[in-house]
């Protein structure tokens, strides 16, 4: 396929927080080299912010599970007659778009069974598996990723907490699944350690992820509690004022 001749892309990744991030480096790949093609990307629109902002993206679909409002946007996904999809969800709910779409379909390569022995046994077989972003962009092998780390802009002001002279790290407890959770006790036992040596802890977090943040908060000295209703964009701003920030994955 000559990509120089394409002009408009459609990259699906529905969810996570983390793992729409990742697809941020091929984002910039493509564009760069190729800097005529609209890239459009389909996502959970809870999750839109962190696209909203980059100039990479020319274009937003937001996910909507109902039956009304899948078809709407089948409709809307026909009606652009992409040239190729990146699939970087490949899942039943991608599927659901990209079987109705007559171009080349590039998916992203999943690795259950060793994500599943690793979870529930404890066997890693991911040890030397490449980052996301890498196997994202090798799922559409015709770019190479440049190495500058990940994209996300925002234009909203930190905190006014956070605008001192004080030494800030961030934890962030909170997670979609259980299993990616490392236990609140050794949050609260990071936070303790941190606050011994003169840093101010900042708890981030969503609305699922209050309950969580306020009982770590309970057994620290002096933390700040920036725990919001999924303010990804307050966030990011926040998250600049930090020396370093400690999440689950």
């Amino acid at each position: 396929m000559n990509l120089g001749k394409v002009k408009k892309i459609l990259v699906i990744r529905l969810s996570s927080l983390g793992d729409i991030l990742l697809t941020t480096p091929l984002l910039r790949s493509i564009k760069k080299m190729y800097p005529n093609i609209s890239i459009e990307f389909m996502l959970r629109e809870e999750y839109e912010d962190l696209l909203i902002n980059n100039p990479n993206v020319d274009k937003i679909f937001k996910y909507d599970e109902s039956k009304l409002g899948k078809q709407i946007l089948v409709n809307s996904i026909i009606a652009q007659n992409y040239e190729l999809v990146i699939d970087l969800q490949n899942n039943l709910r991608s599927r659901e778009f990209t079987r109705i779409l007559k171009c080349p379909i590039f998916k992203f390569k999943k690795r259950h069974l060793d994500k599943f022995l690793f979870v529930y046994f404890k066997i890693n077989k991911l040890k030397e598996a490449p980052s996301i972003p890498v196997r994202y962009a090798n799922a559409f092998d015709m770019v190479k990723l440049d190495g500058n780390g990940l994209d996300f802009k925002t234009d909203n002001q930190p905190n006014e907490q956070l605008q001192t002279d004080e030494k800030f790290i961030g934890m962030c407890p909170g997670a979609r699944h259980y299993t990616k959770k490392w236990h609140k006790d050794y949050y609260t036992e990071l936070g303790k350690l941190l606050e011994s040596k003169t840093y101010r802890v900042v708890l981030f977090g969503g609305k699922y992820d209050q309950g969580l943040c306020d009982e770590i908060a309970k057994e620290l000295s002096n933390p700040i509690n920036l725990c919001n209703d999924d303010d990804a964009l307050q966030t990011a701003a926040d998250m600049t004022m930090c020396n370093l920030v400690y999440c689950n994955d």
